[in-house]
Formats: C-alpha cells, structure tokens, sequence
C-alpha cells in the first residue's frame, strides 16, 4: 500500500506498507533510489505524506504493535541516503509540518514532537496525557507564524510556541479531534469525532464558529478559496463556507472513501475509494465533473503540472494526465 505521493522537481516520493520508500523518476515512473526499512529491523510501515524541506524528504514510519520502535526518516533527496533517522516508538502515521529549521510530528503515542530538521535532534516534547493502547490513528499538526496547533485523542485542541514547546492556550472541542488541523490566517479548523468541525482563534483559543456535518469529519481537511472540504464518515465529502454558516454541498460516493484527504486539483475536488475508482467533483458545485477506475485501492492522490499521480493497495502508482487526455502508466 501507498501513502500520497509528493512531486517536487524530477522526482515522486512515495512510501508503503510493506516498509519501503521510493523516489521515482515523474515522467517515467522509473525507480530512482529506494530505502528498505528492514535494515531498521522493520518492514515499517510508511502512512504519512512524504515533506520535501530543503535538501531532504522527510517521512514517518510506525509499527503498531506493543513495544514496537519505528523511525522518523530524513533521506537525501537526490540519493536517498538516510540523513538521520529518529525511533518514535510505535511510529508516526500523521503529516509532518515545518518551520524554520524545525520539524513537527505527532507519534501515536499522542505527543507532539519537535526536531531539528537537519540533525533530527528533539528539541521540546509535549503529551496530551491520552492513552492510545488500541493505536487509533491520531491528526496532524498544523503550524502559523510562530505557534503550532496539536489536536488531542482527549478531545482537547493546544497552541504551543514553536521554538520552546511553552503551552500558551488549550481549548477543549468535547470530542476528540478526528480530522487533521488546518490553520489558515485568522482561524484553526479542526474536525471531531462527534460530527463537528470547530474554527478557533488562533491567538486565544475562542471557538469562534462551529457547524455540525453529517458525519464525524475524518483524516485531513483542506481549503481551496472559499471551500472547506471535509471527508465525512465513510462516503461524504462536503464543502463548507470558511466562515461555517453553512454548507455549500454535501455528497456521497457510491463506496468508501480511502484516499488520505480531498485533494484538490484545477477547480476540482478528487477522492478515491476501495474500489479504485477516482471521483473528480467540481468546487462550485460538488457536481462530477469526471471519474475513472485504476486497478486496487485508492491511498494516495499526488498532483503536478502534467497530472495526477495516484497510490493504491495494491503497490502500484498510477500517473494520469490531464483531463481529456486518455491513457496512463504504472509502477510497482
């Protein structure tokens, strides 16, 4: 299985499940360097969205198993030579953000991370408290300016200062944080299990708005202009108002969702199912503009200039052109 291939210049970056992290070549899909985690004593399994910072492609692993010790990679993008490589013990699963030489992770443990993204030395931890012995996927941190926002598996969203780890707010959304943060200038959105997304304040932590959706809001959140999607239970996917007075439309695939977020692409809004298929709704109007079928399920939707290119469950990525143009090619 794939996690969401990254594009940058030449190359794809694209992890999996069965413990491997691939560079490809973006119009070839020829194999440009590849990492074998069993070299760590894995295979681990590789969930996050690969971060490209500078020189270096940055990605979580986690085994989720009792005692279990996976590694945050940091691998030269041209070669793949591992830089640093950091144990989180069960692993990391959740984006990664950055910010000014420093790198924030969230581990399944529930504890919100900060390295040095050159040296992948740790330079402040924070812990929710909450408990995660089941190893339920927790959300991603979101960075503004200089704070960073960590949604809790104890239903509690908190500011930290980004270079000390000071806490300087906490604001409990009485559920727990179900979708990954989206911090945007003025507002942080986070999605709870209890069928809400929440806009808070940034700089003092007053939910300033708060909608109900029809269904727990799940996996990452996006903001395209003025659409807020949000995948919703297993089959939704919704665009909202950022101001949250309301919903603009609320759809349902025809199977469950699986892709790792609504990815959106020239004025569309792209999700993948279990089914293989890829459903392209437009922005205005949540209308289909298309859709098509690739072979296994859908993990990952990754975007360049030329198209998309899509991890599936089966080990393969698919790169499509653009629409209208027929045809696509595939690597294991």
């Amino acid at each position: 299985m794939f996690a969401t291939p990254t594009v940058v210049g030449d190359l794809v970056y694209v992890g999996s499940c069965n413990g491997f992290f691939r560079a490809l070549d973006r119009k070839t899909g020829t194999l440009v360097w590849l990492h074998d985690t069993r070299e760590e004593g894995g295979p681990f399994e590789f969930h996050s969205d690969p971060l490209v910072a500078g020189s270096l492609v940055l990605s979580g692993s986690d085994l989720r198993t009792a005692g279990a010790v996976a590694y945050l990679y940091a691998f030269e993008r041209e070669t793949g030579a591992v830089r640093w490589k950091t144990a989180v013990g069960p692993g990391v699963a959740t984006d990664l953000a950055a910010f000014d030489g420093l790198l924030f992770a969230v581990t399944l443990g529930d504890e919100l991370l900060a390295l040095d993204t050159e040296t992948g030395d740790r330079v402040w931890t924070f812990q929710s408290g909450a408990t995660n012995d089941d190893f339920r996927l927790n959300t991603s941190p979101a960075v503004l300016q200089d704070r960073v926002f960590f949604g809790g598996l104890d239903g509690t969203l908190y500011a930290l200062e980004v270079r000390s780890g000071r806490l300087l707010w906490k604001r409990e959304l009485g559920s727990r944080v179900s979708a990954g943060l989206l911090a945007v200038e003025g507002k942080v959105y986070a999605g709870t299990s209890d069928g809400r997304i929440h806009a808070v304040d940034p700089e003092t932590g007053e939910v300033v708005a708060r909608i109900e959706t029809e269904g727990a809001p799940t996996r990452r959140l996006a903001l395209e202009g003025q659409c807020l999607l949000a995948l919703l239970g297993e089959r939704g996917l919704a665009c909202y108002a950022p101001t949250l007075e309301r919903a603009l439309w609320v759809r349902a695939g025809p199977k469950p969702w699986t892709s790792s977020r609504p990815c959106v692409w020239s004025g569309l809004a792209l999700a993948g199912n279990e089914a293989g298929e890829i459903y392209a709704f437009r922005l205005a109007d949540g209308e289909v503009a298309w859709s098509e079928t690739f072979g296994g399920t859908i993990r990952g939707i990754g975007t360049s200039p030329e198209g998309l290119y899509i991890g599936t469950l089966k080990g393969e990525v698919h790169a499509r052109p653009w629409p209208g143009v027929k045809g696509s090619s595939s690597r294991p």
